[in-house]
């Protein structure tokens, strides 16, 4: 075109602008995406040459701008990987064939992906923002798929479909509330779509209370644990949870294979802060990918992160270990203080109970347990009631009797302390009478829940089993003393009411809270637990590493040494009865011997003895892993150097919360 014919049409332009008439020519839609020329018109509903050549809808739209090539192949990559899925799903359902796995390795490489959805037309056009795991983001109601859940395999274990439909019931009934972490509204397709073992480890969990099929629970217990430690390859919000489940209900294992429930929990930590749980409002800063998270999510985020910390403080406390406080050093504290405020009520309230055991125990630490001098004893003494003041200070906001509960073993743990103290000097004897109540007030609780039908215990956390050895042990060595004669008359019947519980929390035959229980008994019954050889009465703690548990570790040594033949384990002579004057070097490590011994049990207390020599140890190296007892000969470590200071208290609270 030459310059005058531009001129010209510049002019016309121009002259038609000027004169206020409009063209009537504006190009559709679809040219205007691919930027060509477009013959369409305003007054024609004709479409164009081009959308008629190609069979498009041909729409003229103002507000329309131009969709950027690089989002329209994101948003085509993911509507045909949803497809794909559905077809995947439709043929599985056409063929009505399980997926059965041979192994741990082949059913996590194995999964075949399960969509749910009410047909298989293509999803909606979606937004392209990368964000973390759907279970976080997308809040909705997965549709229930056509043919119903799918059968699941693990390791030659077949669960059939029906079955995993009531496991689920069974979970969310019992199980659920004591940790709220999962989603109810989502069914066990999609449990197993995100987490292979978030899925089995909420099936393996309701074994404990699913009474058509005993045999399950011993079926899974080992393949579960073996999928959660393979799953500590991989950090996410659902395989973090998935682990969160097994540690608060711990699986039955083989009594050959090492316990690491511990060592699980301090994983567990690190896989938090490894996604950016432990700062929920900066996640984009722990993630290879964008990150899009909503005010709710974060709020969940930091609640996750909250059942972590609790999580691993309890289970250091069933071991007798001093939880590690380092969580306040990655987060600044008005950051701690408005997560805080943001998470449900009874989570703050459990953790604000978890941070004062938590700074007990690092005070008592730093103040000495081991060999106690008169200024500690005194020092004892303060701050166990400066701690139980504490508590009396947050007592108002226990609303539940599982807030009662958790507040009611806080108190126990802190007082349990007292068993410290030098028995030859002369203890107060209401601390001691305290302590008893707290113990019988733990008990009286639990059984009143248990019959009010607000708790199952066959579906009780591992915690239950905590506070049952240590208020049952706490009352049996104070009536084993010279307390009795200051306690009530209902002190037996309590201790009777802790055997009785903890055969209760029995979900199997030959486990933890079954061999405790005949333990109790047998030491119920004995005449020289407590007692130095010439008879007289010996309550000092032998055990003195393992913090409020020191008295259970203690007791069931008096045991093994009495019943299991592990004799001289703790060598006492009878000029030397007392932890102060017995040299340290005169007393053995923990040797546990793996022989049979033969032993008498002692039948429930007021009944007689039966011969068992048929019978094997119940307090085998299984019981022992789930103590936390080592096979290590190492038992006294260095004394606590240095009097108690004044740097203990952190303004900040050890969970990664300002309280």
């Amino acid at each position: 075109m030459s310059k005058r014919s531009l001129s010209s049409l510049y002019s016309s332009d121009r002259l038609q602008e000027h004169s206020g008439i409009k063209r009537n020519k504006k190009a559709c839609t679809e040219c205007r995406q691919q930027k060509v020329r477009c013959n369409a018109s305003v007054d024609s509903k004709d479409p164009c040459s081009r959308c008629r050549r190609m069979g498009l809808s041909c729409l003229i739209s103002d507000p329309f701008k131009r969709e950027h090539k690089r989002q329209r192949l994101s948003e085509l990559e993911r509507e045909t990987y949803e497809l794909k899925r559905k077809l995947e799903t439709q043929t599985a359902w056409s063929s009505s064939i399980p997926t059965p796995t041979l192994s741990i390795e082949s059913s996590i490489a194995g999964i075949s992906p399960v969509m749910n959805g009410t047909s298989a037309s293509p999803p909606a056009p979606m937004s392209v923002v990368i964000s973390p795991p759907a279970e976080e983001i997308i809040d909705i109601k997965s549709p229930i798929s056509p043919a119903g859940t799918l059968s699941r395999s693990i390791e030659g274990v077949t669960l059939p479909a029906a079955v995993i439909d009531e496991l689920f019931l069974v979970f969310f009934r019992d199980f659920h509330r004591f940790l709220p972490i999962l989603d109810a509204s989502k069914d066990p397709n999609t449990f197993y779509e995100r987490s292979p073992l978030l899925f089995w480890a909420v099936t393996g969990i309701a074994c404990k209370s699913y009474a058509k099929d005993p045999t399950l629970l011993d079926s899974l217990g080992e393949k579960v644990l073996n999928l959660a430690l393979l799953s500590l390859q991989k950090a996410s919000i659902a395989n973090i949870k998935g682990l969160l489940l097994i540690l608060t209900w711990p699986l039955p294992k083989s009594a050959a294979s090492h316990d690491t429930t511990y060592a699980i929990a301090g994983s567990v930590i690190h896989m938090a802060m490894q996604i950016g749980l432990h700062i929920p409002t900066s996640s984009q800063d722990f993630s290879r990918v964008k990150v899009d998270l909503t005010e709710t999510q974060i709020v969940r985020r930091a609640e996750l992160w909250g059942y972590v910390i609790v999580t691993y403080q309890r289970s250091c406390s069933f071991k007798g270990h001093s939880p590690l406080a380092l969580m306040e050093t990655y987060q600044d504290s008005e950051q701690r203080h408005a997560l805080f405020q943001r998470i449900s009520p009874s989570l703050r309230f459990q953790l604000r109970l978890n941070g004062v055991a938590t700074r007990c125990s690092s005070a008592l630490l730093q103040n000495g347990l081991r060999i106690m001098t008169k200024d500690q004893e005194h020092a004892l003494d303060v701050l166990i009631r400066v701690f139980e003041a504490t508590l009396k200070d947050i007592e108002p906001a226990a609303q539940t009797d599982l807030d009662k509960f958790y507040l009611y073993v806080a108190r126990l743990t802190i007082q349990a302390f007292h068993f410290y103290k030098d028995p030859s000097k002369k203890i107060p004897t209401f601390m001691l009478t305290r302590m008893y109540t707290s113990a019988c007030t733990v008990l009286r609780h639990m059984d009143r829940c248990d019959a009010s039908g607000s708790l199952k215990f066959t579906a009780a956390p591992f915690y239950y089993f905590y506070a049952t050895s240590l208020s049952a042990f706490t009352i049996l060595r104070l009536l084993k003393s010279h307390i009795a004669q200051y306690m009530d008359e209902n002190a037996k019947e309590s201790f009777f009411l802790g055997v009785n519980i903890m055969k209760r929390l029995s979900s199997e035959n030959n486990d933890g809270p079954t061999r405790v229980a005949q333990i109790m008994t047998q030491l119920w019954n004995s005449e020289r637990c407590f007692k130095n050889p010439d008879g007289t009465e010996h309550m000092a703690l032998r055990i003195r590493t393992r913090l409020a548990m020191s008295a259970v570790f203690d007791a069931i040594w008096w045991w093994r040494e009495e019943f299991g033949g592990q004799q001289g384990a703790y060598t006492l002579s009878e000029d030397q009865p007392n932890d102060e004057t017995r040299d340290p070097t005169t007393t053995t490590g923990l040797a546990i011997s793996g022989a049979t011994p033969e032993f008498t049990e002692v039948g429930p207390p007021g009944q007689g003895t039966t011969s068992a020599q048929d019978m094997s140890s119940f307090l085998d190296e299984h019981l022992l892993a789930e103590l936390g007892w080592t096979n290590s000969n190492s038992f006294f470590y260095p004394p606590i150097a240095g009097p108690y200071g004044t740097d203990w208290y952190s303004p900040t609270d050890v969970n990664g919360f300002a309280i």
